[in-house]
């Protein structure tokens, strides 16, 4: 059986729904939220576009890495009193000892260096959304409006080929999840019934 950590992680290809499913999957198990993305642009000050703008990708994942470290090793009450606060959904968290305290979407790429790879894997149930190619261009269609600096202009070629690259930090994962077409909400009640997690959201 899967390990349970403090903070459930959600890794997997740009489009597979990882923020989606972590806001479903928070309001199941009445715990908090964060988007690695929309922290690391809180920490910036900037938009994901003009921190590649500026300084490329080496300057996105440099405080990408810086990011995920504080989330994941400074004590959760901490983290959300200090300026990750706006980006950390708290309404519906009571810190009391729940199985999980905080859904974690990470970025796409987040994973693939070891030392966050590391991270992820010691301190948090890291689960792996998988989706085809198909779906993830569907999906990343459906969400013209976010802005992808690495993805450029996607086909479904591109995608498979950036899967295959990436698949092997992927499959690391303690738990894959096929999204298969379905809602966020479907994966995400299928993810709380994998790991046997009451979900107060549910009754």
């Amino acid at each position: 059986m899967t390990e349970i950590r403090p903070i459930i992680s959600l890794t997997g290809m740009p489009g597979c729904g990882k923020s989606l499913v972590g806001e479903e999957l928070s309001r199941l198990l009445s715990c908090s939220w964060a988007d690695l993305d929309r922290a690391v642009e809180a920490a910036a000050g900037k938009t994901i576009p003009q921190i590649f703008r500026d300084g490329g990708e080496p300057a996105f994942r440099a405080l990408e890495a810086t990011v995920l470290e504080s989330v994941i090793s400074t004590d959760l009450k901490s983290v959300i009193s200090t300026d990750l606060k706006s980006v950390i959904s708290t309404e519906r968290s009571e810190w009391r000892n729940l199985p999980s305290s905080l859904i974690l979407s990470l970025g796409g790429g987040t994973i693939l260096s070891p030392g966050n790879q590391a991270l992820i894997l010691e301190h948090t149930t890291c689960i792996y959304l998988c989706a085809t190619p198909a779906e993830l261009l569907d999906n990343i269609k459906a969400q013209s409006s976010v802005q992808r600096p690495l993805l450029g202009a996607p086909t479904e070629e591109s995608l498979a080929a950036l899967l295959q690259q990436r698949a092997p930090a992927y499959s690391k994962a303690h738990l894959s999840v096929e999204t298969a077409w379905r809602t966020p909400l479907e994966i995400a009640k299928e993810i709380v019934a994998k790991l046997r997690l009451p979900a107060p959201g549910c009754l």
